[in-house]
């Protein structure tokens, strides 16, 4: 977690509130991620100067931006979360139900689907057998490929069939 140096000022202050509050390290490192990129679409250097800006307006503006990128809706609600919590815990009030108005409706950018044999039979020709194990994991378990870092040989459990 980020802790406040002594000596460091108020200008610091909007971004020690807002990174303090979260729970997890995977949670910290993905709103800092995103309120970084909200920094720089308003064209700006340090945490604090969001809190001078008419936030409602620049919200709307990268939701749109973000629209035009194709992003799923999905994504756009988790880089406006990040927002809401960084503005929410430096005691700005947002009007929500105006900003979510432009986030326009769900839709599913990729279509998901199970990989069929064919093309896990490619993969296991030419992986290594590291790799061969997590593909036949995730094949057998459906996993999604970003689970499979977390697991550790503890969430294992041995089935003798």
């Amino acid at each position: 977690m980020y802790i406040q140096q002594e000596g460091q000022g108020q200008q610091d202050r909007a971004y020690y509130n807002f990174i303090n509050s979260c729970k997890s390290e995977e949670t910290r490192q993905k709103y800092e991620f995103n309120v970084r990129n909200f920094l720089k679409f308003c064209n700006l250097e340090k945490h604090s100067e969001l809190l001078k800006i008419n936030a409602e307006e620049k919200i709307i503006d990268y939701i749109v931006h973000l629209r035009n990128q194709k992003l799923s809706s999905h994504t756009i609600h988790s880089r406006l979360t990040a927002i809401y919590d960084f503005y929410t815990m430096n005691d700005m009030l947002l009007n929500k139900v105006k900003i979510n108005k432009y986030k326009g409706e769900f839709r599913k950018v990729r279509k998901d689907r199970a990989y069929r044999r064919e093309e896990i039979h490619k993969l296991l020709d030419i992986a290594g057998l590291r790799m061969k194990v997590c593909i036949l994991l995730m094949a057998s378990a459906g996993l999604r490929v970003g689970s499979i870092p977390s697991i550790k040989i503890k969430h294992l459990e041995r089935i003798d069939k």
